[in-house]
């Protein structure tokens, strides 16, 4: 891996350490921190990311981002202090992943493909707002010259994340009577072109046309067979984000710890391909971390937080 690839890890690694909050807490740059991103009363500028795609704090984006680090192979560690959307987490996050780029050769289109995914559906979503507010803010000359340090480093990675298009005038579309929400479309899609919009009580699946670069992946993938590609006008500017939905499905509600999983759809059709559809259904309604402490007896499913078997 050349050069330029390892100065990038560093580089984001660097900014996620400037956007921490400051150990002495009496310092000058504490104070500053304090006054942008705290109060007293109101920051000037919110260090969360979805604060400015929500309006508010929490909710669906950390979820979001949360299931991008699972999907990394990380985990929130018990002792963190900062909300999984806060700029200093992401930042590492984007540092831990060409970080990878640069030591898993073998993997490191995976891992690039993984910045590509975290860059335009979370920081280029927001940052260009972050930084913004702070260069034009009296912020002090440490967290001013982070910002735009910032804008140019995710301005180059989104110039360098441009799609190579070998059909490019071409759209997709889903058969909703076929298409279960699987989102195995979403999991093959290598430029990012297909996303999955997760709220608590459904699933959205998302065509960005401008990414689609027709490689054709989703289709052969699809074990509905419910992608169509179609023929289209080209687009009058390519590089901006050509977002539409295509499919939308209700969530399965695990009984145990209430969290939604799983598409409606899915959990049907995975329970007409299995033998034993009643006891598949039961099975199948649990989230995977309470499915793993469910206990199975033949003919029952037995959870820990009920008291007497599910008969079947």
């Amino acid at each position: 891996m050349n050069d330029t690839n390892r100065a990038r890890s560093q580089k984001y690694l660097d900014l996620a350490l400037a956007f921490c909050p400051p150990e002495d807490n009496s310092s000058e740059l504490a104070l500053a921190y304090t006054r942008l991103f705290l109060g007293p009363q109101k920051p000037l500028v919110y260090p969360y990311e979805s604060v400015h795609i929500e309006g508010q704090l929490g909710g669906i984006t950390c979820d979001q981002v949360k299931r991008c680090y699972a999907e990394a192979g990380l985990k929130m560690s018990t002792t963190q202090h900062q909300l999984p959307d806060h700029i200093s987490v992401e930042l590492a996050f984007m540092a831990y992943l060409a970080a990878q780029e640069e030591q898993d050769t073998a993997q490191a289109q995976t891992w690039r493909q993984k910045q590509r995914r975290f860059l335009l559906d979370h920081l280029a979503r927001w940052l260009p707002s972050f930084w913004q507010k702070i260069e034009n803010s009296a912020a002090h000359p440490y967290y001013h010259e982070a910002a735009c340090t910032l804008r140019m480093l995710v301005e180059g990675d989104l110039k360098r994340s441009t799609v190579t298009k070998r059909y490019p005038n071409i759209r997709l579309s889903v058969d909703t009577q076929r298409c279960t929400l699987c989102t195995l479309c979403k999991d093959s899609c290598s430029p990012g072109a297909i996303s999955v919009e997760s709220t608590h009580t459904a699933l959205t699946l998302l065509f960005n046309r401008a990414d689609c670069n027709g490689c054709r992946a989703c289709l052969r993938i699809c074990p509905e067979n419910a992608i169509i590609l179609e023929r289209c006008p080209p687009l009058d500017q390519p590089r901006r984000s050509q977002q539409s939905s295509m499919a939308s499905a209700p969530r399965v509600i695990c009984p145990r710890c209430h969290q939604p999983h799983i598409a409606l759809p899915w959990l049907e059709q995975l329970t007409r391909r299995l033998e034993d559809g009643k006891f598949a259904t039961q099975s199948l309604v649990y989230c995977p971390p309470c499915k793993s402490n469910l206990e199975v007896i033949p003919g029952h499913i037995v959870s820990p937080v009920q008291e007497e078997p599910v008969s079947v």
